[in-house]
């Protein structure tokens, strides 16, 4: 289990998030919503290892974290892909297993169990911008996969993908849980898709979770967003 206890962070005296507490079991998927500039890229960098809260704690299985210890069971991925233009997919994966700060136990196998996982095998070969937008989408699921995290992070997986695209990430999504029992935290504008995957909604608004309701594909989660951040528009 993943707990975070009263994580705040700002910037130059700004507040960006304000005491988030909240859990996640093993497996789980959990969606942090909110408009843009709410505080759940701050999070997730902050959930990923990247950057530092000025405020709180984060455990995990019942054992305080730091940075470095976060940074190695979880993985990001962003809502726009970082990737090597002039590498093919598969090099790019060969790159990561080897800068990595803790050694891959047989980083060929991971890379291919990983492009058979993401079906990408057949364009492995191929530049980042030779595959469509899908299929760039899933190489970069397959980026944060590459250490097998217990956590993954993912923002706006499925923003700007045609229905096929999107049905495959959840498939994949889904496979995930089922056969690794890793945790998801997810967050999109998509919310006719995203109540198809997620266990629990929390919502985020200028820093702050004002409040949370289990995924239910029976709640009318565009009106309720709506009115929730109905002063933001």
């Amino acid at each position: 289990m993943l707990e975070l206890s009263s994580i705040s962070k700002n910037y130059n005296g700004i507040p960006i998030l304000r005491e988030i507490s909240f859990s996640i079991q093993k497996g789980e998927i959990l969606a942090i919503l909110g408009p843009n500039g709410s505080g759940k890229t701050t999070l997730y960098k902050i959930l990923s290892g990247m950057i530092q809260s000025n405020q709180g704690s984060i455990s995990y299985n019942g054992k305080s974290t730091d940075q470095y210890f976060l940074r190695s069971i979880s993985g990001y991925c962003p809502q726009n892909i970082i990737a090597w233009k002039n590498l093919k997919l598969r090099e790019q994966l060969e790159y990561l297993t080897k800068i990595q700060r803790n050694p891959i136990d047989s980083p060929l196998k991971q890379i291919d169990k990983l492009l058979e996982l993401l079906n990408l095998r057949e364009v492995s070969k191929m530049f980042i911008h030779e595959i469509s937008g899908g299929m760039q989408k899933r190489f970069a699921i397959a980026m944060s996969l590459i250490r097998s995290p217990k956590i993954l992070i993912l923002d706006e997986p499925t923003n700007g993908l045609d229905i096929h695209s999107k049905i495959s990430i959840r498939n994949l999504l889904n496979n995930l849980i089922s056969e690794n029992k890793i945790t998801i935290l997810i967050s999109s504008h998509d919310l006719v898709e995203i109540q198809k995957l997620t266990d629990r909604f929390f919502f985020l608004k200028k820093g702050s979770l004002i409040t949370q309701i289990n995924g239910d594909t029976s709640t009318d989660l565009e009106n309720l967003y709506l009115n929730i951040y109905r002063d933001e528009n």
